[in-house]
């Protein structure tokens, strides 16, 4: 391997583009030399080769010597050597050219062609010298032929980028001199591993700034080729606080590798070496180099805590354990995150309970247990991270972030997609990492994978709820895992590099499809969304609600069941009475102010000056302000007391003796109890709403089976409830201070997910605290219209966003082909050499 890359293929560029442009790309014929040119250096060798075809097989002699080495006149041939200096076997281009798209298009089977060939030359009389010998020498000549087309395509692309660069940042008058002096000639000599191609890799990435250390003005020259969607043109945004640019992560644990298995003997346990290293210089890989990093620097971020949590879980490896918020700790929202703690802690117990009784891919038997991947929103792959972890683990994401947003000016704005990205989003912000790149990033989850998430989260992370992401689903990436399905069985045995080289190749054939059909994407994407369009305009205007009353609404939605819940304490009863006992203090010293303003006032009453005058005034401003105080303390005193279901002319004494009273503690717990089960209720009635709407069976099997997951925690909530409620039954038969208290209804656990407005679910008889909108509900809540027209407004939204977005996509498109075409038609006709 190291003599194909640092000596062989170097030299095979020029003669194979000198074939390429004689045969018209393969369509004409190659015109074999018949006369042997003599030898100028005096190392000539007379070498037999058995050169293999598709139909039959001959026997040409070769005179190998060091200024014309038999691998070059072989190409010149149209052949391609199976070894680097003295082959004895050499095959037909046009059959490793077939077989290399054969086996991008379908699971590489090397054996198979081999075989096949095999018996199809043996019927017609041609047959090798060993049972073996073809299989071994196909596969390594298909290898390096490989290899070898990556490195044209790169040298390509490498011509085609300076050409590129030179356009926008040379005058007119001095563009041809500059083209003439800088663009690159075809290089025969530097070895393939001290080469520099643009690729996820080269110098130029990684870095905020360009090569002569500006910041950037435009993405770099890498993204550029990779998307002219998204990165061509003049960078623009469709609207105020929506992204420059959405890409979508995602992690796959099906491309594993088995441990390679030392065969020598007295060594069988012990992990064999690595196969050679494959040059790839097309790789959208980012380097595991970069990743070891990450990983150094996330953990010494988190400086190796350890948590609560134990068994499966945190053999997983899951990323989201040490992000979960203290076990009993008050609920909260964290600064910066628009939910509250019990909410992430849901949803990130949710996506680890998921595989919580097993490991993804368990490190006991593979070396390679994935890929994570970074995709565009026209499903193009812009970083791929090789993963050796037995989960998740939250440093490949990172370093993919960090990679795309070193490509990006200073000031682009990113949409992120991932499947727990209110995870991702706490995890930032509670660990400080990227403090720079934070508030550049707009985070969502990805759409199919959003019903794993409580509703609370899907109301600020679901890409459909929030205006700004058009009709961008994120779900790009298991579309890109159903490509490579094929791959799963042949990489398991594969070995490093090669499993590496392999996923290259494919992943570089998936982006010349992709790359190739952008234009026919954009044409259904627009297609599509003006039907869209066209269907929800009419709902919005039958709602009879304007559009800002409707996002009014849906704010004040997201602002209510937003808040956070109250948790269950063995204190809270002692709390309560403290908080009455300590309202009641506050209104005394409130009421005596008020009274010793009074007596002052009359003092000016009599009294006709401008300062008398004066002074009456900032008395009875005082008055009334400390009034207006001391009504809301006495609301908040009749409200506590009647939590208890205590009389407000109870005495300070009484409430400071029944103050540890277990029955006043147990109606608070029930009284939080009583609060969540309504909320998972709420929340379960406005995925229900989502259920009805689902038109495919794939989204409504999602939709249900995340309900049903989460029925049992409303069922354990319910039964709680009941519980507590007979509790308190025995509590009032026994304790003479809770002789007089009022209780709640049980709740029936079978008519528990109807829903009815007659339930006794929603009577709050004895926890009547919990009216939470005086009797009225709000539009939102309460109003079919209103909620409906929440939904058809947010479509409206989404399609008016993604039209917007693709009339930029369609400029940025025709900018960068104008571009292109004409850096390509430069460097054409100005690159030195043949």
């Amino acid at each position: 391997a190291h003599k194909w890359n640092t000596i062989v293929l170097p030299s095979l560029l020029r003669p194979y583009l000198a074939l390429r442009a004689a045969t018209n790309s393969g369509r004409d014929a190659v015109q074999t030399p018949t006369e042997i040119v003599p030898c100028t250096c005096g190392t000539c060798l007379r070498l037999e080769v058995t050169c293999v075809h598709f139909k039959y097989m001959d026997s040409i002699v070769l005179y190998s010597r060091q200024c014309t080495p038999a691998p070059q006149q072989l190409v010149e041939r149209g052949l391609f050597p199976c070894a680097p200096f003295l082959p004895k076997l050499a095959i037909n281009l046009d059959m490793l050219e077939f077989a290399a798209g054969l086996f991008v298009n379908s699971s590489p089977n090397e054996t198979a062609w081999a075989a096949t060939l095999t018996e199809f030359l043996d019927t017609r009389g041609y047959v090798f010298a060993t049972e073996d010998s073809f299989r071994r020498c196909f596969g390594n000549a298909l290898t390096q032929y490989q290899v070898l087309m990556q490195v044209v395509e790169a040298e390509v692309t490498k011509s085609v980028e300076v050409a590129w660069t030179l356009v926008l940042t040379t005058s007119a008058s001095m563009l041809l001199h500059r083209l003439k002096a800088e663009l690159p000639l075809v290089d025969g000599s530097t070895s393939l591993f001290e080469r520099n191609y643009l690729n996820s890799q080269s110098d130029d990435g990684h870095l905020p700034q360009s090569k002569s250390g500006e910041p950037r003005q435009c993405p770099s020259a890498y993204l550029h080729s990779q998307c002219p969607l998204c990165f061509g043109g003049r960078p623009s945004v469709p609207q105020e606080n929506t992204p420059h640019v959405i890409v979508c992560i995602d992690a796959n644990f099906q491309q594993k590798r088995n441990h390679d298995k030392d065969c020598r003997k007295g060594h069988e346990k012990e992990e064999g070496m690595r196969d050679p290293p494959l040059f790839s210089p097309c790789t959208v890989r980012v380097s595991e180099a970069d990743l070891k990093d990450w990983e150094v620097k996330v953990e010494g971020i988190r400086n190796h805590q350890s948590t609560t949590r134990t068994g499966s879980k945190c053999k997983a490896g899951e990323m989201v354990e040490s992000d979960l918020s203290i076990v009993d700790a008050e609920d909260r929202c964290e600064p910066g995150m628009p939910i509250p703690n019990s909410c992430a802690d849901s949803c990130g117990e949710s996506f680890i309970a998921a595989d919580s009784n097993r490991v993804k891919a368990s490190t006991m038997y593979f070396s390679n247990t994935g890929m994570m991947a970074m995709l565009c929103r026209h499903d193009i792959v812009l970083f791929w991270a090789n993963m050796w972890t037995a989960g998740e683990k939250q440093f490949f994401a990172l370093a993919l972030l960090a990679a795309l947003m070193a490509e990006l000016p200073l000031d682009w704005t990113i949409g992120f997609l991932y499947d727990i990205a209110c995870q991702m989003h706490r995890s930032l912000i509670k660990w400080g990492f990227l403090p720079q790149f934070l508030p550049r990033l707009l985070f969502a989850i990805l759409v199919f994978h959003a019903y794993g998430h409580q509703w609370v989260c899907q109301l600020w992370y679901h890409p459909r709820k929030a205006g700004i992401w058009g009709l961008s689903d994120g779900e790009g990436c298991e579309r890109f895992w159903s490509m490579l399905r094929r791959l799963i069985p042949g990489m398991r045995v594969t070995g490093y590099h090669h499993r590496l080289f392999v996923l290259d190749l494919q992943i570089a054939h998936i982006h010349r499809a992709q790359f190739a059909g952008l234009g026919e994407w954009l044409r259904r994407r627009i297609t599509k969304t003006t039907k869209r369009l066209a269907d929800a305009s009419p709902k919005l205007e039958a709602c009879g609600h304007p559009p800002d009353f409707l996002r009014q609404q849906f704010t004040q939605q997201r602002t209510h069941q937003s808040r956070p819940l109250t948790r269950q304490s063995r204190n809270s009863g002692i709390k309560a009475i403290e908080k009455i006992v300590a309202l009641r203090e506050s209104a005394s010293t409130i009421k005596a102010a008020i009274e010793k303003l009074e007596s002052e006032l009359t003092k000016y009453i009599l009294t006709d000056s401008i300062a008398a005058s004066s002074t009456r005034f900032d008395v009875l401003t005082s008055i009334e302000a400390k009034t207006r105080v001391l009504s809301r303390l006495h609301r908040d005193i009749d409200s506590a007391t009647n939590q208890l279901n205590l009389y407000d002319k109870t005495s300070a004494a009484r409430l400071n003796k029944i103050k540890r009273e277990p029955f006043f503690a147990l109606q608070m717990n029930m009284r939080a109890v009583k609060a969540r089960l309504c909320t998972k209720l709420r929340e379960r009635k406005f995925e229900l709403a989502n259920l009805e709407r689902a038109y495919r069976s794939k989204q409504m099997a999602h939709i249900e089976d995340a309900m049903h997951r989460r029925e049992p925690t409303i069922t354990v909530l319910a039964k709680k409830y009941n519980d507590m409620l007979k509790q308190m039954v025995r509590l009032r038969a026994t304790d003479a201070v809770a002789t007089n208290a009022v209780l709640p209804p049980a709740i029936i656990l079978k008519t528990l997910f109807k829903l009815d407005v007659d339930d006794d679910t929603w009577h709050n008889i004895g926890l009547e605290d919990l009216e939470e909108f005086d009797g009225i509900l709000p539009p939102w809540l309460g109003d079919d219209t209103v909620r409906a027209g929440i939904r058809f407004d947010q479509e409206v939204m989404n399609c008016e966003g993604e039209l917007l977005r693709c009339r930029l996509e369609h400029e940025a498109m025709r900018d960068w082909f104008q571009e292109e075409y004409e850096a390509t038609i430069l460097a054409e006709k100005y690159t030195p050499g043949e």
